[in-house]
């Protein structure tokens, strides 16, 4: 299992790309098999590598 962090210019973009709603953030979670953490700008996953490559594209 891998980690990546993805930063973002402020925490409202972030924010903005998940609707500032938790439940989309399990959604993606369980659909790309990943364990997703937000904190201000920033974004943690852990999982395997191509489900990481996935949540940058979705998040990117």
């Amino acid at each position: 299992m891998a980690t990546k962090t993805i930063y973002f210019s402020n925490p409202r973009h972030l924010s903005l790309l998940y609707a500032g709603q938790a439940q989309n953030l399990a959604h993606a979670e369980s659909a790309l098999s990943v364990k997703l953490t937000t904190r201000e700008e920033w974004l943690k996953v852990d999982g395997e590598a191509d489900a990481i490559q996935r949540v940058e594209t979705l998040f990117g």
